[in-house]
């Protein structure tokens, strides 16, 4: 329905010759084609929504398509490609001072860094993911920024610092509001017990992950059912 209602909205603006909104019609249109594994269709859109931008002289438009470009690329195991567009992308942003993009492209190549085992430099961005995401008040983003530092930080037996990403984590507003993200934190807890040992608070943290997974899925079907 979305990717239907997205090819509708950029007929009307190709009529319409609104070239900046069609832009970020072509790019909205590809990171949904993306969400639905069409990766051809997906990668075509980027295209047009960057050739566009590139038109236009937008930056800011260019900087967003390599952001998506690199994840889509991620998502296609071409790690060397998705890194280089999101390097792009953060130096263009750069230029223009947008905290909250530039949290999310900090994220997104630690995200990739994690993905390649490369724990130094995936820490790096992380941590500069949570200085940007702080200057930009985007607790949701500052709350994913704290579950990968500590799962990384898990790894690297660097137990001390995970618990307070732990803390930090508990400490975002949004977690009551996001059930996605209560459970992330479930998990990151659970792999902090087990890497300091058997105890059993365990069991009570796998219990709740267990309710709370059943519980999204519930919530998932019911709104597939709406849907149809």
């Amino acid at each position: 329905l979305a990717t239907r209602n997205f090819y509708k909205g950029i007929i009307i603006l190709e009529r319409l010759q609104i070239d900046k909104n069609l832009m970020r019609g072509y790019n909205m249109l590809a990171n949904t084609l993306r969400e639905t594994n069409s990766m051809v269709q997906s990668r075509q859109w980027y295209d047009k929504a960057l050739q566009l931008a590139r038109e236009q002289n937008d930056s800011l438009g260019i900087a967003s398509v390599y952001n998506n470009l690199g994840t889509l690329l991620r998502i296609q195991d071409q790690s060397d490609s998705a890194i280089y567009y999101f390097q792009s992308s953060l130096r263009l942003k750069r230029d223009n001072g947008q905290y909250k993009r530039i949290g999310n492209t900090h994220f997104n190549l630690g995200e990739i860094y994690i993905d390649i085992q490369k724990p130094d430099s995936a820490l790096n961005h992380l941590y500069k993911s949570v200085k940007y995401r702080r200057l930009a008040n985007d607790n949701f983003g500052l709350a994913h920024s704290y579950i990968s530092l500590a799962k990384i930080l898990i790894t690297k037996g660097d137990l001390i610092k995970a618990k307070i990403q732990i803390e930090l984590i508990k400490s975002r507003t949004i977690l009551m509001s996001s059930k996605d993200l209560s459970l992330k934190l479930l998990e990151i807890e659970r792999d902090y017990l087990l890497a300091r040992g058997p105890f059993i608070q365990r069991a009570i943290i796998l219990k709740k992950i267990h309710s709370l997974r059943t519980e999204i899925l519930h919530k998932e079907k019911q709104e597939i059912i709406s849907s149809y």
